[in-house]
């Protein structure tokens, strides 16, 4: 879906009447020395399809107010809720008689 940087704005900030963010969703990332990259879902209400936007925030109450999609397109990708299935390692507790 193609957005203009205004229109993907006012998404994120909660202020577009087609879309809902999902808060559960929301995850911020190290960025850099200057900003963190946030990424959350949100659902566009006509369609009812599920989109995740990610943007950029100041590092801090200090940082000048840059745009959060920057001076080119917004990144937004089409998502769907699936359930995934990981591999990890765990802690084994091992016996003392081997």
């Amino acid at each position: 879906m193609k957005l203009t940087i205004e229109e993907a704005t006012e998404v994120i900030y909660g202020e577009h009447p087609d879309w809902i963010g999902l808060s559960e969703t929301r995850e911020m990332e190290d960025g850099g020395r200057w900003s963190n990259i946030i990424t959350q879902i949100f659902k566009h209400v006509p369609t009812g399809k599920h989109y995740q936007f990610n943007w950029e925030e100041g590092g801090t109450e200090m940082q000048e107010d840059t745009p959060p999609f920057g001076y080119g397109d917004p990144d937004i990708c089409l998502v769907e809720y699936q359930k995934v299935t990981k591999m990890e390692w765990v802690l084994v507790v091992e016996d003392d008689e081997d």
